[in-house]
């Protein structure tokens, strides 16, 4: 924690200092310093410039295994939603965080169902539009892409058919 208040403090989105902060926000890590950025550090997010490019480990630490911690996706999805991450601000935690709010409302394993109805409610409600698609056409990380992910031109149909049902339920209400 005290690395970063110390990168909160003096690093002025420092590349060099960004790349040590990010290396235990990877999945193989303890969550709580994930949780620490979203929750008491959370401008960082708008400091913690980094081209997914340049990162010094590969983007798949980031992103395998998927989070399932249900209090750190509501704050991943939070942060998209609200603007406090931002592609042009925080590359790898903007993908990072779509990676994994994505995969979780897709995931058709059968637990957290409305957590995650009303999580595909709010991006369809989003505002931005950018993110909004990001969110619900997002495919996988690839680097050579903009914002480092491939998204998809129309959505599977196992998707499409999720999406249908969650615009029917707004529709209703």
């Amino acid at each position: 924690m005290a690395l970063l208040q110390q990168y909160e403090a003096v690093s002025f989105g420092d590349s060099l200092f960004g790349c040590y902060i990010l290396l235990p926000l990877q999945q193989k890590h303890v969550i709580q310093l994930r949780r620490a950025v979203w929750v008491e550090y959370r401008g960082i997010l708008r400091t913690l410039y980094l081209p997914v490019k340049e990162l010094l480990v590969p983007i798949e630490g980031f992103l395998v295994p998927e989070e399932s911690d249900t209090e750190l996706l509501r704050l991943y999805l939070e942060g998209l939603l609200s603007g406090s991450v931002q592609p042009r601000w925080c590359p790898v935690l903007y993908l990072t965080s779509v990676h994994h709010v994505n995969r979780f409302c897709y995931t058709q394993d059968g637990k957290h169902i409305q957590l995650k109805h009303n999580m595909l409610r709010d991006t369809v409600s989003c505002q931005r539009p950018e993110v909004k698609q990001h969110l619900l056409f997002y495919k996988t990380a690839d680097i050579s892409r903009n914002y480092g992910m491939e998204l998809y031109d129309t959505l599977p149909p196992s998707r499409q058919k999720l999406m249908q049902d969650i615009e029917q339920s707004l529709n209703k209400a």
